[in-house]
């Protein structure tokens, strides 16, 4: 669900500002789906809203869409790009989703054990 997108050159000018910005936000993430209370007291202070019944229902509807570790649904980003190829070229042009995801981060994060520290 949750694409973080930045420019290629970006990234290689920044890997670190990006590898850690993936950290925090994968450290949300963990903690949104692992920590119900926490979760629904900052949806309850983002969202302004004081009715639990509607924080719950939130939480409930959205906390299981977030992948963790924070991997893009290549089915998903190749629909869409399809999609939008569709519109744009007419349906006669094609993409290798493949040239648009970079999840080298995420890859490096997952062999230096961050996702599993988390855990701990």
């Amino acid at each position: 669900m949750q694409p973080r997108k930045v420019r290629r050159r970006y990234l290689e000018k920044n890997r670190d500002v990006v590898k850690r910005m993936m950290k925090a936000h994968a450290d949300a993430v963990y903690q949104l789906k692992h920590d119900k209370k926490k979760g629904m007291a900052v949806l309850q202070k983002r969202l302004l809203q004081k009715d639990t019944d509607v924080i719950q229902g939130t939480y409930d509807y959205y906390a299981p869409k977030f992948e963790f570790p924070p991997r893009v649904n290549r089915e998903g980003a190749a629909a869409t790009a399809k999609f939008v190829l569709d519109r744009v070229a007419g349906g006669k042009a094609t993409m290798d989703i493949g040239m648009l995801l970079d999840e080298s981060i995420v890859d490096e994060l997952e062999k230096e054990g961050f996702f599993k520290s988390l855990a701990r």
